[in-house]
């Protein structure tokens, strides 16, 4: 497969499972998005420094690779 690195960038897709500090405590599953270079603990950095009381980090695990389409404004694409 030939790619246009410009326009597209390697990610893989995770599953991660996070238990929340509330009151009553919660059990979250969210498939996330990150770059090919994070390691598990970018990815466990991540979910707790921008999800909202994480308590802990119970799995992380890879589901598949995709591809990202770069979308910044400062390059044009064509379709």
């Amino acid at each position: 497969m030939i790619l246009n690195p410009k326009l597209w960038e390697d990610v893989s897709i995770y599953a991660v499972n996070f238990l929340t500090d509330e009151v009553t405590e919660r059990k979250i599953h969210k498939v996330l998005v990150f770059p090919t270079t994070f390691t598990t603990q970018d990815i466990q950095k991540a979910v707790i420094e921008n999800f909202y009381q994480v308590k802990k980090v119970t799995l992380i695990e890879v589901q598949l690779d995709g591809l990202l389409l770069n979308t910044h404004e400062s390059e044009s694409i064509d379709y």
